[in-house]
């Protein structure tokens, strides 16, 4: 969350803020006055570890299913493990497809004193509000 205070100078801000108001982004902020730009980026995590555990799962999965016919002669269990390496294969294909990958927006705010305040957040309207904020900012 982001929002925009008059600055209290305390003992430990004095030097930063020296009474100017203040743009917050949690426990980072940046004077309005400092401002000299800013940086949008979208960013999208995947998680690989999710891959791997799937992949070592159906390793498995199949190979208990390949010891089981061919050891014990269990051939119901043919059925039973071919419908768990579907149902494996296909959460992992979603995984692939990128169907649980997380998007958010990054904004990178950079001040005149060579400070770098980052900013990020999954709502668009929010990102959105703040950019608009931060280009009427510097059109001052």
């Amino acid at each position: 969350m982001w929002w925009l205070e008059a600055a209290e100078a305390d003992n430990a801000d004095v030097d930063l803020i020296r009474g100017e108001d203040v743009l917050r982004f949690g426990s980072q902020f940046v004077r309005l006055d400092d401002i000299v730009s800013y940086r949008v980026v979208e960013v999208v995590e995947r998680r690989k570890d999710r891959l791997a555990i799937n992949a070592a799962l159906a390793g498995l999965a199949g190979a208990v299913l390949l010891i089981s016919l061919m050891r014990f002669g269990w051939l119901e269990q043919l059925l039973a493990g071919f419908v768990f390496l579907l149902i494996l294969g296909v959460s992992s294909l979603g995984e692939v497809l990128g169907f649980n990958n997380k998007r958010f927006v990054q904004v990178t705010v950079f001040t005149h004193s060579g400070r770098k305040a980052r900013y990020a957040s999954t709502d668009n309207r929010e990102v959105g509000h703040l950019i608009g904020f931060l280009e009427e900012t510097l059109r001052r």
